[in-house]
């Protein structure tokens, strides 16, 4: 009975191997994935052990800024699947299907701003110049048209455990009938900063209104996502002087009413001063609501002047964004960024060395936002617009609570949390 079978079993066999690969997708180089940012995607520890949770490992996660799904070639291309798995060594931590629905909306949106010329906020929002660089357009939507990238962004994932890996893949099909894949592996690095860093203020209390969490603004883009606002409040938490209706009414017209305003802003480690920007073209006096408008009125005053300082080209795209600023090279190919500066404030010049805990200027509110407060990152070039950011520890800083010793050092920025800068 068993000898009768065999011819049988081996027909199964054979028949299941033919069919799987009639079935299976082609994976060839017409079809392409890049991930933003390039090279290795770095994790953010979001739990340690303790603390309320008694775990085995720490949770962490880490965003997928952009996917880019690219038709190297010379037909048509209808993305119909996608998935991220996320690898410790060869066992299978997770996987996230990819919803093609978010790669419409993405692509929707991607083309209306190109269409608008408007291709440095794109190069901000998904670091598109992965792909224009190469001349490589947008996709229509789901179907990618040779010589263009379909995309999707902002795939948050949280892991019990640290990765060492990242697989990215998508299914596609041509307009012959035929499927085709395309995957990439990129590496997870638990990155450390080459560098010691100091918190880069006087010292005194100061409040971190934005950090790289899930709830921060700068975690969903590359060339901010571990960077960190650093401001001070009075005890209702009030960033200024004066009362609601007052700032309602537009009547905290001086920057001196800030707390944080003018206070020193210092290097953070040891480098060589790079870039200086002071032109910033936007001062307070246009930043305040005039007389008799309303606050429609007044957003829809600040975004015209916002969009006319950014598509004219003469002018410095981190000037617009970042207001006064100053970036210095460090040791070890990091770079650290000091947005937001006050008018008049800058201490240093191109190609000044300067040393940690060194005054270079005074915090303010120039830029895209004027409220008082000093944006600062480290990164890996220094250039504020196509870096990526980097985590940073600080080493002269404690948790201004009671229980501040229960922290670790990687989780102090969290929500209410207010930090101490020490002498």
């Amino acid at each position: 009975m068993i000898r009768l079978f065999r011819p049988f079993a081996t027909l199964v066999f054979i028949m299941t191997v033919l069919l799987a690969s009639v079935h299976a997708a082609v994976q060839t180089p017409d079809f392409e994935i890049r991930v933003a940012p390039e090279g290795f995607i770095i994790p953010t520890k979001a739990k340690e052990v303790g603390i309320g949770y008694m775990g085995t490992s720490p949770y962490y996660d880490m965003v997928m800024q952009t996917i880019f799904f690219i038709n190297n070639g010379e037909e048509d291309l209808k993305l119909t699947s996608g998935g991220i798995e996320i690898f410790q060594g060869e066992e299978l931590m997770q996987r996230v299907e990819i919803d093609l629905a978010e790669v419409e909306r993405a692509q929707s949106f991607a083309r209306m701003i190109d269409g608008m010329g408007f291709g440095l906020a794109l190069d901000v929002q998904y670091a598109a110049f992965i792909v224009t660089d190469d001349n490589l357009g947008y996709a229509s939507g789901l179907t990618i048209e040779p010589t263009t990238a379909a995309l999707v962004d902002d795939y948050f994932l949280t892991i019990r455990g640290l990765p060492d890996s990242v697989r990215v893949s998508a299914t596609a099909m041509t307009s012959s009938g035929e499927e085709v894949h395309a995957e990439l592996t990129v590496p997870v690095r638990d990155y450390k900063t080459r560098n010691d860093y100091i918190f880069p203020v006087e010292p005194g209390n100061w409040h971190v209104l934005a950090f790289p969490g899930i709830k921060g603004h700068h975690r969903w883009t590359a060339a901010t996502e571990h960077s960190i606002d650093i401001t001070m409040v009075d005890e209702r938490g009030s960033w200024a002087r004066g009362e609601t209706d007052d700032w309602n009414q537009g009547l905290v017209p001086q920057w001196e009413d800030w707390y944080a305003y003018g206070k020193k802003v210092l290097a953070a480690a040891d480098g060589v001063v790079v870039k200086v920007g002071k032109d910033n073209k936007f001062p307070l006096s246009e930043w305040n609501r005039q007389a008799g408008e309303s606050f429609p009125e007044y957003q829809g005053r600040i975004g015209k002047k916002q969009q006319e300082l950014l598509f004219d080209q003469s002018n410095d795209p981190a000037s617009i964004a970042g207001g006064n600023h100053v970036v210095i090279e460090h040791a070890n190919g990091e770079f650290s960024f000091y947005a937001h500066l006050a008018y008049g404030g800058i201490e240093v010049a191109v190609g000044d060395s300067v040393k940690q805990g060194q005054h270079i200027a005074a915090l303010g509110g120039t830029g895209e936002m004027p409220a008082v407060h000093l944006h600062f990152q480290v990164s890996d070039s220094p250039s504020l617009l196509r870096s990526r950011t980097l985590p940073v520890q600080f080493t002269n800083i404690g948790v201004n609570s009671p229980f501040g010793h229960l922290y670790h050092p990687e989780l102090v920025f969290q929500p209410g949390i207010f930090v101490e800068v020490a002498n």
